[in-house]
């Protein structure tokens, strides 16, 4: 049998490493992963890439390989492959097929049918199977036809919200994205403390890897609680030159100014939280919601009764206790001229979370068919669990 590249030792290996790792960062990744997050996305580059080497012959050379797969082009997957306008390298693909019985999102086989194999994708995940169906399936058959359609109802869906009474009372038009935490009761000063494990709102480079947009959350600690504040770094200097980050200390430097990013309160791992109003350290409760910062502090046959405090209190609120912990939006996000303003999220704003939180309530009580009320089930060796 004739040998195919990807049998051969002359597979740019690390082209194509580059390429799929420049696609899994911002800038990089497929519009249509931005419809959901799911796990394990393969790179389309490197699904290309596999599958182009296992169908064309050894004997191409890496400059065919990576010019037809378009591996050569700075984000391959904005690009069609260039197969389909030489006969010589189109006849390794025509009439050949693909099967992947585990597809996930569905990235192996979207590139095979940028190949033009035929495609049959499975999966056991009902949830990824309704991906498969809107990424492969009806793209394919519908083609230009789907977009038209999907963009006149997407449309009139806008149109009949904006009408809509509630919808008017819960959300601020302008408003594309609302960023929100819960905050914990400390049990050291009793005030309310967010928990915010990334203070980060923009960090983006543009086509160069220069840094084009920053911007993060700020707090200040006042009498009634912690102040979130907006730090929009584009606004504050004249031009992104010379910009360095260092992520690990949180810093931002410009020219001779630096701007101090805050770090974390919370580390889930060590199961331990800080508090922003008075700096203690909030780790483990007991049954009752005592508090202790070391499992030491309780009898060795009890310690394995002691909980994560933020988990404790997360029980208790979705028990009907919400005493101990709560949510709080912290920031709203503006599309505007194809950038995004971001401002500190207001009373007004939480107020409606507030009353958003009470109608969904009604909705439970009333048995409302929309709202989901199966019981979920216990994490253990028998249990099957289904996404979706």
């Amino acid at each position: 049998m004739r040998k195919r590249f990807i049998e051969g030792a002359r597979v740019p290996v690390e082209l194509i490493n580059q390429k799929s790792e420049k696609e899994k960062q911002s800038g990089g990744r497929p519009p249509f992963w931005e419809m959901v997050f799911w796990w394990t996305r393969k790179p389309l580059s490197g699904a290309r890439a596999v599958i182009g080497a296992s169908l064309l012959p050894e004997e191409i050379t890496p400059e065919e390989f990576t010019t037809q797969l378009r591996l050569n082009e700075d984000i391959p997957h904005k690009y069609s492959p260039l197969i389909f306008t030489n006969q010589e390298f189109l006849k390794y693909f025509q009439g050949k097929k693909m099967l992947d019985p585990f597809a996930g999102f569905g990235c192996i086989p979207f590139e095979a049918l940028r190949l033009g194999l035929e495609v049959t994708a499975g999966e056991l995940l009902p949830t990824a199977y309704i991906f498969l169906k809107a990424i492969l399936e009806y793209p394919a058959e519908f083609g230009d036809i789907l977009v038209e359609d999907v963009k006149r109802w997407g449309e009139w869906i806008t149109e009949k919200l904006k009408e809509d009474k509630e919808i008017k009372e819960l959300y601020d038009e302008e408003v594309a994205v609302y960023i929100g935490t819960w905050e914990i009761k400390c049990p050291h000063c009793g005030k309310w403390t967010p928990i915010v494990g990334n203070w980060w709102l923009a960090r983006v480079k543009d086509s160069k890897g220069k840094y084009k947009r920053l911007a993060y959350m700020d707090y200040q600690k006042t009498e009634e609680g912690i102040e979130i504040e907006v730090v929009d770094v584009n606004k504050e200097v004249e031009a992104m030159e010379n910009v360095k980050i260092d992520t690990n200390k949180g810093e931002i430097v410009i020219e001779e100014k630096t701007y101090k990013v805050p770090a974390p309160n919370i580390n889930s791992r060590r199961e331990q939280v800080i508090c922003l109003n008075c700096g203690s350290v909030i780790r483990f409760a007991d049954a009752e919601g005592n508090h202790y910062t070391d499992k030491k502090e309780v009898a060795k046959g009890k310690r394995e009764e002691l909980e994560f405090y933020v988990k404790w209190a997360l029980k208790k609120y979705h028990d009907g206790d919400e005493r101990f912990a709560r949510q709080r939006l912290l920031v709203k996000v503006k599309p505007e001229d194809g950038d995004l303003i971001f401002e500190k999220a207001t009373f007004g704003d939480n107020k409606k979370l507030g009353i958003a939180k009470e109608k969904v309530k009604k909705l439970i009580e009333s048995g409302d068919v929309d709202v989901p009320s199966e019981p979920i089930p216990e994490y253990e060796n028998r249990s099957i669990w289904i996404i979706g």
